[in-house]
């Protein structure tokens, strides 16, 4: 006659290392998964930071091409130092100074900008555009040329980023004159268009419009 003998006590201890396996194994895991959810939440922070800062340049360009004047430096005083922001919450923008800040879920972003003056210079060899330069020796500035930086952070541990790019005046409003009859005398600037600085035996007050050379 055959007896089963029942093994208590081995099956606990193998329930004992399985879970004690188990809690090894999770705690594997834990450390491999936390790594990467930590460089998906800095990547994504990256993206935005940077979608952000990106919005901010286009607005620049924009905001020069409406009016070349915008960026005058009696306005947007140059250097690292003057950091500048633009508002979009209204129509048009609007210049303020001091970085820009907007909060995503619980990340607090900023991003800022300033200008720096472009200087040229002169080409060794005629007909070659002249090179640009960082300003502060004897080269001339380039009044139509301005080199933008726009910086951009997000809270609490990022050090501030940066990318630049220039922009450049291209546009220019003309003014068309059909009526000369004020004459010569008139210098600019000036609300009326009528007249003109000087000339030489130029007759524009006989017949509006009408240049003709005195005498003939």
């Amino acid at each position: 006659m055959f007896f089963l003998k029942r093994n208590k006590g081995q099956s606990l201890i193998e329930l004992i290392l399985a879970i004690a396996l188990g809690v090894i194994f999770i705690g594997v895991a834990a450390m491999v998964v936390a790594p990467i959810l930590k460089i998906n939440t800095e990547t994504n922070e990256a993206k935005l930071g940077a979608s952000w800062a990106r919005e901010l340049m286009e607005n620049i360009r924009l905001w020069s091409e409406h009016d070349w004047h915008n960026l005058d430096e009696s306005a947007v005083l140059r250097g690292e130092a003057n950091q500048y922001h633009l508002s979009t919450s209204t129509e048009i923008f609007l210049l303020y100074t001091g970085d820009e800040s907007m909060q995503i879920a619980t990340t607090t972003y900023y991003r800022f900008f300033f200008l720096d003056n472009v200087c040229r210079t002169p080409s060794l060899v005629q007909g070659e555009a002249e090179d640009i330069v960082e300003c502060g020796g004897v080269d001339p500035i380039d009044p139509s040329v301005l080199k933008v930086t726009v910086g951009y952070s997000w809270a609490p541990e990022y050090a501030t980023k940066t990318f630049s790019t220039f922009v450049s005046r291209f546009r220019n409003r003309l003014t068309i004159q059909t009526d000369w009859s004020l004459g010569d005398g008139v210098t600019g600037p000036v609300s009326s268009t009528v007249g003109f600085a000087t000339s030489s035996f130029i007759d524009a007050t006989s017949t509006p419009g009408v240049f003709k050379i005195q005498g003939i």
